[in-house]
């Protein structure tokens, strides 16, 4: 079970600089991907 719960850890990147960030996580949305940002969804500003 331990095993298990190793995987299902949450993982928080509140805090976090926007350079140490996976891609589809950073302010920019260097991906274009749509995202929830405050309870509100936002679509990519450009197409890419």
């Amino acid at each position: 079970m331990a095993a298990i719960e190793r995987f299902l850890r949450p993982v928080c990147y509140q805090g976090f600089p926007d350079r140490l960030l996976p891609e589809a996580l950073k302010a920019a949305n260097p991906l274009g991907i749509w995202r929830t940002v405050e309870g509100e969804l936002q679509a990519p500003e450009k197409a890419i």
